[in-house]
C-alpha cells in the first residue's frame, strides 16, 4: 500500500496544499488559484479536494498530514507581541484570538473533525519547512547528495525566527544559527513597501522594480533603521515599527527619518525612487554579509519570502553558486512540510515533531542554536526528487472546448490554422496571447503553463500590457522567456535561470531584441527554458525565431489587476474575454477574440 502524505501552509498569506505518494509529488497547488481570492490564506480546503480527488484517495487514507509551522510557539511570539502594545493592542488581540479559537489553537482535532482525517498529524517548523523545499528541490541535492550545501531562508517572521542558517547533505538537514523576530529582513522591507503607499505582502514587487528608477541618497538613513553587526547580523530599529495591533506598520519616528509617506494613488517622485533604491540596496549588502559568513566553498540553497527578491539573488549569485527554487514562500512551505513528514515518518518513530517547543528569544546569527527539539529539526532523506514546478491541475481538450462554447466564444482546433506557425506570425505582429497548456504552475510566477506571451522586440509592448490588459503601474518591467540553448546570445551569465528567480544584465547589443522586457538599468529577470520543461512553448519560440531571428518571448503572468492566476479553462476564458486578448491558446484549441465595437 502506498504512503499518502499532506503537506498544508495556511493562515496567513498563499495557503497551499500538496500531496505525496511515497515521497513523490503527486499535486501541489495554492488556494487562490482555485477560491480566486488573492494571496487566500484561509483553510485551503479547495486544494486539499483538489490533491486528494487527483489521486483518487479520501481523507481516511491519508497517512500523515503536516502543517507548515508550529501553532503555539507562533501564538506565544504574538501574545508576547500584543501583551507589549496594550491596551492599543486590544482588537488585534480579539480577531485573532477569535481565529485561533475557531480552529488553528487546536489545529490537529480541527483537522479530524472537519477535514475527515484519521492519520497522523504533525507540525514542522516554519523555517525548516522553507529549507527543506529549498534543498530538496535543488541541483545540490539532485547531483551531489554526498557533499553538504549552506541553506538560507529569510522571510517577514515564522515562529519566532525570521532569518535562519542549516547545513544540508548526508547527516540530514540541521540547523546552524538564527536571527528572531522583531529583527527581519523581510519586515524591514515591508516597512519600505507600506511608506512608498504599497501593499504589504504585495507590493515588494513595486519596490523592487521602482529601485532601478532611483538612487542610494538614503543610505544614512537605511543605515540608522537597519544596522549591522559585527557577526554578519543585523537588527531592525525598534523606534521605526508599531508591532501590536496598530493600523500602520511603521511609527512617526519612520516619517520623521524618511520623510511623509506616499499615499496609494498619490504620484511617486524621485524621493520615492531614491527610497525603493536605498532599501534595495540595504538589504542586498545584508544578505551579502550573510553570505560571507558561510562555509567557503559549499553551495547555497535559499528560500523564504526574501528569496523573491531577483535583485539581491544576482548579488549572491556572483559569490557562489546558488538554488532559488520556484516557490521559495509560504505556499512552497507546504511541500517542504510534505517533505519533513516524509521523511519522519521513513524513520520509523526515531524522530517526531513536537508541537509544544519553545525558542530563546536571545539567539543571533553567532549563536549556535540549542534547540529542545533538534531531533524534529533534522531530516534525512531516503531517495531523490525530481524537479519540476508543473505540479497542479490540469484539463481536457473536451474541457476547453466546453468551456469556449459555455461563453459563446468561438474555437477551432489549433491544428486547422497552422499550429505553432499561425501563433508565431500572430505574436510577430504584435498580438498579445493567452496560453494554457498542461499542468499549472505552482508558485508565483507563470512559467510557460499559465501566461500571457508577445513580442519582445517592441518597445511599446510594455506600456500596452500594462495599462490595456494588467491596468497596473508603468515602471513594472516584463521578464522574457529565452530558450536555454540561446542564453548565453542575450546574457553574460548563461547559467539556467528556469524560474525568474534573477535579474540579469542584457548584454547590450542585444537590448533592441528585448526591448519591451529589458528594465532602466539595463536587466531583466530572465527565464530559460528546455524543451524537456515545455515542449510546446519551446516549439512556439523556435518557431518565433524563424520568423523574427529572436528565440525569445515576454512571457507575464495570465492575470489582470487584482485578481489570481488563472488555473481552469473556464478562468482563462473569463480573463481572455476581460482583459480584451488578441486570442487564446487552449491547449490545441485556439479561441478567436470577439469582435471590437
Amino acid at each position: 500500500m502506498p504512503t499518502w502524505v499532506l503537506g498544508l501552509s495556511a493562515f496567513y498569506h498563499d495557503a497551499a496544499a500538496c500531496l505525496l505518494r511515497d515521497g513523490e509529488l503527486v499535486l501541489a497547488v495554492e488556494e487562490e488559484r482555485l477560491s480566486r481570492i488573492k494571496h487566500d490564506h484561509g483553510y485551503p480546503a479547495r486544494a486539499i479536494a483538489a490533491c486528494l480527488d487527483t489521486a483518487g484517495i479520501t481523507p481516511a487514507d491519508v497517512d500523515l498530514v503536516v502543517f507548515y509551522e508550529k501553532t503555539l510557539p507562533k501564538l506565544e511570539r504574538q501574545l508576547e507581541t500584543w501583551l507589549g502594545a496594550f491596551p492599543r493592542s486590544l482588537g488585534a488581540f480579539v480577531r485573532s484570538m477569535s481565529r485561533y479559537l475557531d480552529g488553528r489553537i487546536d489545529l490537529r482535532r480541527w483537522l479530524e473533525r472537519r477535514g475527515g482525517f484519521r492519520g497522523d498529524i504533525l507540525f514542522s517548523e516554519h523555517h525548516l519547512s522553507h529549507a527543506a523545499f529549498a534543498y530538496f528541490t535543488s541541483p545540490f541535492f539532485l547531483d551531489t547528495p554526498d557533499q553538504d550545501t549552506a541553506v538560507l531562508v529569510s522571510d517577514g517572521v515564522g515562529e519566532w525566527t525570521t532569518t535562519s542558517l542549516w547545513t544540508a547533505g548526508p547527516a540530514g538537514i540541521t540547523p546552524q544559527r538564527e536571527i528572531h523576530f522583531p529583527d527581519s529582513l523581510g519586515l524591514f522591507y515591508s516597512l519600505i513597501t507600506a511608506h512608498l503607499g504599497f501593499e504589504v505582502n504585495e507590493g515588494e514587487y513595486k519596490v523592487m522594480g521602482l529601485a532601478a528608477f532611483g538612487d542610494d541618497t538614503f543610505a544614512p538613513e537605511m543605515a540608522r533603521l537597519l544596522p549591522f553587526l559585527d557577526d554578519g547580523a543585523f537588527r531592525l530599529d525598534r523606534r521605526y515599527l508599531h508591532l501590536g495591533g496598530h493600523h500602520r506598520l511603521a511609527s512617526p519616528a519612520l516619517d520623521a527619518l524618511l520623510g511623509p509617506p506616499r499615499l496609494p494613488g498619490d504620484p511617486i517622485t524621485q524621493r520615492h525612487r531614491d527610497l525603493a533604491r536605498s532599501a534595495q540596496a540595504r538589504l542586498e549588502d545584508a544578505l551579502l554579509r550573510i553570505e560571507a559568513t558561510l562555509p567557503a566553498g559549499q553551495p547555497l540553497c535559499y528560500g523564504g519570502g526574501v528569496a523573491l527578491n531577483g535583485a539581491a539573488n544576482a548579488r549572491l549569485a556572483a559569490r557562489r553558486p546558488l538554488h532559488v527554487s520556484f516557490a521559495p514562500g509560504d505556499s512552497g512551505a507546504a511541500i517542504g512540510a510534505a517533505y519533513v513528514g516524509h521523511y519522519l515518518a521513513s524513520t520509523k518513530g526515531s524522530a517526531t515533531l513536537s508541537d509544544s517547543a519553545t525558542l530563546s528569544d536571545s539567539a543571533t546569527l553567532s549563536d549556535s542554536a540549542t534547540l529542545s527539539d533538534s531531533a524534529a529539526r533534522s531530516t534525512n532523506p531516503p531517495h531523490r526528487i525530481s524537479i519540476t514546478p508543473y505540479l497542479g491541475p490540469a484539463f481536457t481538450p473536451d474541457a476547453c472546448l466546453e468551456a469556449a462554447r459555455a461563453l459563446g466564444l468561438t474555437a477551432r482546433p489549433l491544428s486547422s490554422l497552422g499550429g505553432d506557425a499561425f501563433l508565431a506570425q500572430r505574436l510577430a505582429d504584435g498580438a498579445i496571447l493567452g496560453w494554457v497548456d498542461g499542468r499549472m504552475e505552482f508558485g508565483p510566477r507563470a512559467l510557460g503553463a499559465r501566461s500571457l506571451l508577445a513580442d519582445p522586440r517592441r518597445a511599446t509592448m510594455r506600456d500596452a500590457i500594462n495599462e490595456r490588459i494588467k491596468r497596473r503601474e508603468p515602471f513594472r518591467p516584463f521578464a522574457p522567456i529565452v530558450l536555454a540553448e540561446h542564453t548565453a546570445d542575450f546574457f553574460d551569465d548563461p547559467r539556467p535561470s528556469p524560474w525568474m528567480t534573477e535579474i540579469r544584465p542584457v548584454r547590450p547589443e542585444r537590448r533592441h531584441d528585448l526591448a519591451a522586457v529589458v528594465h532602466v538599468d539595463g536587466t531583466a529577470r530572465l527565464q530559460t527554458l528546455r524543451r524537456d520543461d515545455a515542449p510546446r512553448l519551446h516549439d512556439l519560440i523556435r518557431a518565433f525565431a524563424a520568423i523574427t531571428g529572436v528565440p525569445a518571448l515576454l512571457n507575464t503572468s495570465f492575470n489582470v489587476a487584482g485578481e489570481p492566476i488563472v488555473c481552469t479553462p473556464e478562468d482563462a476564458c473569463r480573463c481572455f474575454r476581460t482583459a480584451g486578448l488578441d486570442g487564446l491558446v487552449l491547449g490545441e484549441v485556439w479561441i478567436e477574440p470577439e469582435p471590437r465595437p
